[in-house]
Order: C-alpha cells, then sequence, then structure tokens
C-alpha cells in the first residue's frame, strides 16, 4: 500500500472533486496526443492517483476479505452438513423417526437419495461439465430419465432437519 494512501482517506464528494477537477485539467490538453504529459501533468497537479491508489487498495483489500469470508462459509456449510449427516444416522440407529420437539428446534429425519458416480466414462456427455453434473443427473434420475450406465441413485440416508421454531 502506498504511504499517500495509507495515511489519507477521501471521501466520496472529495473523489468526485478530484475527478471534476481532473475532467477540467484533461479538457486543457483536449489536443495532445503526448499520454505520458497527460498522465504526469494529472499527477502532478490533482489528487486523481491517490485516489486511484485508495480505491485500487480498497478494492483488493476486500477481495481479500470475500475469498477469506467465502473459505469460512464453505468450512461452515460442510461442518453443519456432516452434523445433520451425524445426528440423522444416530437418530435412525435408535429407531426415532417422528418429529422429536426440542426446546430450540424441531428435528424431523427424511431419508435422502444422493447421486453415486460409478462410470463417469458411461454417462451421457449432456452430464459431464469438468466433472459430472450430480446436479443435473439427480435430476434426471429422480423422474426417471436415463442417464447412462455409469450413474445410480444412492440408497436413501438418515439426514436430520433442524427447523427453528
Amino acid at each position: 500500500m502506498s504511504s499517500a494512501s495509507a495515511t489519507r482517506r477521501f471521501s466520496q464528494p472529495q473523489i468526485e472533486s478530484f475527478i471534476m477537477e481532473a475532467r477540467t485539467l484533461r479538457a486543457e490538453f483536449a489536443a495532445e496526443d503526448d499520454e505520458t504529459l497527460i498522465r504526469d501533468t494529472l499527477e502532478g497537479q490533482t489528487s486523481l492517483y491517490e485516489v486511484i491508489d485508495q480505491i485500487g487498495e480498497d478494492h483488493l483489500r476486500d477481495k481479500l476479505l470475500i475469498e477469506a469470508a467465502e473459505g469460512r462459509i464453505r468450512r461452515l456449510k460442510k461442518r453443519a452438513e456432516r452434523r445433520q449427516d451425524w445426528l440423522g444416522r444416530k437418530l435412525a440407529d435408535l429407531g426415532l423417526s417422528a418429529s422429536q420437539e426440542r426446546p430450540l428446534f424441531t428435528l424431523g429425519l427424511e431419508w435422502k437419495s444422493h447421486v453415486v458416480v460409478t462410470d463417469e466414462t458411461a454417462i451421457d456427455p449432456r452430464y459431464i461439465r469438468q466433472a459430472p453434473d450430480k446436479i443435473a443427473i439427480g435430476k434426471d434420475l429422480r423422474a426417471g430419465t436415463f442417464v447412462g450406465e455409469g450413474a445410480e441413485l444412492s440408497n436413501p440416508q438418515p439426514s436430520a432437519r433442524i427447523y427453528r421454531k
């Protein structure tokens, strides 16, 4: 991060003012073809490049935060799914299939089939992306559509559903 943008932050009205100032100065050089001269003049006489640096650095920082947050969200979703699957299996093992009323939630047991790809090469090519499109395959298998010999629905597995009251 540049030292100028690290110490000085611009508000939106300031940024708009700097852009107008740069636009006015640029208009004075309308007939000028020397891009380097124009750039050097804008940099020397306006705060345009400080604004560009601030916005660019903010953008990069935001993208890093988004990537970190998306990674955290993926991990949280996987953890929640693992807990839900574990709880569903334990309820099924205990023979508890009816809804369970708890103080903070209602717990129900449902059985779901998941797509199991047994042979990618035997699947109709329309279901292949970089990897088999399990969502499309599952949708068509559940609808009774033949998708090729290379995919089938698994036996239904227990999955707990937790509903907020």
